[in-house]
């Protein structure tokens, strides 16, 4: 009795085995895939990031220049 229970679980677990194999295959792509998405975003990051301290720089010299700009007018009305 429990050599045919044994061979009838046995017989299950070979059946179920492919399914198995193709949900771990499955399971493998898709995380695969999410890392692929996970490098993308952290580049972009990146890049942005880039980016946006270049702008940040540009701006910061031109506040710096108006500043000088208005420093220099208000000497030249001081002394005249």
């Amino acid at each position: 009795m429990i050599t045919v229970f044994l061979m009838r679980e046995q017989e299950s677990y070979k059946q179920a085995l492919p399914a198995t194999i193709n949900l771990i295959q499955t399971l493998h792509l898709i995380s695969t895939g999410i890392q692929d998405n996970i490098a993308q975003l952290i580049e972009d990051l990146e890049t942005a990031s880039k980016k946006i301290q270049g702008h940040l720089f540009y701006w910061f010299q031109n506040q710096c220049i108006k500043i000088q700009e208005k420093e220099g007018r208000q000497k030249e009305s001081k002394t005249s």
